[in-house]
């Protein structure tokens, strides 16, 4: 007893040298690397391994070699970059022109615009491209139907499937997105030069183009990065809109190497995901690049100036037109969609069309056991998914921020990674790092809640990270010399000072993982089936009715969250960029 004593004592001060945040930021990136670093390792590795009957350990460069010599690679190339581009060039000057519009100008109506981008969240992406296919299909499109009847033509009005037809559907979904991007910096920018314009004589489209335009190059600029690089990734509008009509992206051309053929070829597959990789980073580089250099473009000094609203005139004739677009962008796939559930089966309008109206499809998806299913997991892999990403990038940002630990970057880094990882492309690196890791998850829910966890990381830290330099350092140091731990600070002061910026994460990550296809469609089983998979498989199955209904009934439960979230952002100042 005497010799054990003092061990214990020896222990016990041993303990309580360690540095419990050094522990902590051991122990935080190791859990980064197996997020990001393992799922990166797994995708390359399998994209220079052969594709053969039987595993093989063998490293090859074939793949790559076979991809290079083949024009299909080059077309596919081509195909993403114009489809890319093709979408900017819609989104780009209908979403800053609509911000110009909300945030600078007395136009009313502007409330409206607000609702319209932030209910966008709430509707999953492959319910916006099923319901333009509504409208616009060649065949039995809304539109089309109607513009036939009323002139009296035979024939396709306008044949959606087709690349204008895609980045038609691209470039409205981006809308919103270009839309809330630009909101920040028109909001943040010096008048005077405007006022200054005005007060020679320039008129409010002048003004527009010669001052608020130039002074908003680098926002502008980024926005069209930041929007090509989720074009060149986009998996729904390619695979519902391209594939039908043989036009094929990297994207779809990945789906098609996994999903169908003899066998999945995991690695040329895996070697487009690379190609695909290389191809997001560099934009997101370059966003980044442009993103320091705004400074060169800086017009807000200390004077506390507010920007006084342009007076637009008799040019509201044309911007009150302009804001009501963005709603109705909104709601012609929803009201497609209504349309279609209201139906025993897909038809077009038409006066017997109206006698058969019905909600019969309403009740069916409560008593359809695979829909209740669906949505279950989703909302328990949505709120595990938001949870854990929410508290995990808060510590990781509380490391980066207060920690004085020599390379805690490398932290923020690796938090980011996950942003060059289209969303096939990780769900075919997660699929492989645990199939071939002995930890029994693939086929659970819980392969579901990792894949988003390190999807949506790094738009935890954009949030985590603004929200805790809100917080001043004294309040943490008081409590240190009080005696306190870190793990007690961290809890009982940060976290519940963060908890508005948490909160909106929270809503947002949460929104993005109920919405997720691509990365899901490479993961999920019949059993972990969730909302967006369904969706594609009833498509796809040709259950227009019912899914339409599902839609429906689930984008309305999703608008309250989205409002929810609209009105933390507007009252705490959170941006979802």
């Amino acid at each position: 007893m005497q010799v054990a004593l003092p061990l214990r004592r020896a222990a016990t001060l041993a303990l309580s040298r360690v540095d419990g945040t050094r522990v902590l930021f051991v122990v935080v990136l190791l859990a980064l690397a197996w997020l990001v670093l393992l799922p990166l390792f797994f995708i390359v590795r399998t994209s220079v391994t052969p594709d053969t009957l039987r595993p093989s350990n063998e490293l090859t460069l074939q793949n790559y070699l076979d991809l290079f010599s083949s024009p299909t690679t080059y077309e596919l190339l081509r195909n993403s970059l114009v489809f890319a581009f093709g979408a900017n060039l819609i989104a780009i000057p209908v979403g800053v022109l609509l911000a110009w519009i909300v945030e600078r100008t007395n136009t009313p109506l502007k409330v409206l615009a607000h609702l319209a981008a932030y209910s966008s969240i709430a509707i999953p992406g492959v319910l916006k491209v099923i319901g333009w296919i509504l409208l616009l299909g060649p065949e039995v499109g809304i539109i089309n139907v109607l513009i036939r009847g009323a002139l009296g033509i035979e024939g396709k009005v306008f044949d959606l499937f087709t690349m204008p037809g895609m980045i038609l559907v691209e470039g409205i979904q981006f809308v919103p997105i270009v839309f809330l991007l630009m909101l920040g910096p028109l909001r943040a920018m010096d008048p005077n030069l405007e006022e200054s314009a005005a007060t020679s004589g320039a008129g409010p489209l002048a003004t527009f183009l010669h001052i608020t335009m130039r002074l908003a190059t680098p926002a502008v600029f980024s926005v069209l990065i930041l929007t090509a690089v989720h074009a060149v990734e986009s998996f729904e509008v390619p695979a519902l809109v391209g594939l039908p009509g043989g036009i094929n992206v990297l994207t779809t051309e990945i789906y098609l190497t996994i999903s169908f053929g003899l066998r999945a070829r995991y690695g040329v597959a895996s070697a487009y995901g690379v190609i695909l990789i290389v191809l997001v980073a560099a934009g997101i580089y370059y966003y980044s690049v442009l993103t320091r250099q705004a400074s060169k473009y800086a017009t807000i000094t200390g004077k506390g100036l507010r920007p006084r609203l342009t007076d637009v005139g008799a040019w509201k004739l044309l911007t009150t037109p302009l804001i009501l677009m963005l709603p109705a962008l909104i709601l012609l796939p929803v009201l497609a969609l209504l349309w279609a559930s209201l139906q025993p089966y897909n038809a077009p309008p038409s006066p017997e069309a109206l006698g058969r109206l019905t909600f019969d499809n309403y009740p069916a998806v409560l008593q359809n056991s695979q829909i209740v299913s669906a949505l279950t997991n989703s909302f328990l892999v949505a709120g595990a998914a938001a949870t854990a990403t929410v508290l995990f990038s808060a510590v990781v940002a509380w490391l980066v921020v207060r920690s004085n630990i020599r390379g805690r970057g490398t932290l923020d880094f690796l938090a980011s990674l996950t942003m060059v990882f289209p969303g096939l492309v990780l769900g075919i690196a997660l699929l492989r790092t645990y199939v071939a890791l002995p930890l029994p998850i693939y086929g659970t829910l819980w392969i579901l809640v990792l894949a988003f966890m390190s999807k949506y990381l790094p738009y935890g830290m954009r949030f985590s990270s603004p929200g805790l330099l809100r917080i001043n350092r004294e309040l943490e140091e008081s409590a240190q010399m009080s005696g306190v731990g870190w793990l007690t600070t961290f809890r009982s002061i940060v976290l519940p000072l963060m908890m508005p910026s948490l909160a909106a994460a929270w809503i947002y990550i949460f929104l993005l993982a109920m919405k997720e296809l691509s990365v899901a469609l490479m993961l999920y089983s019949p059993g972990t089936r969730i909302l967006a998979t369904l969706i594609f498989d009833q498509y796809q199955a040709g259950r227009i009715t019912e899914m339409a209904a599902f839609g429906i009934t689930v984008s309305a439960i999703l608008a309250v969250v989205a409002l929810v979230f609209h009105r933390l952002s507007a009252h705490y100042g959170l941006r979802s960029a």
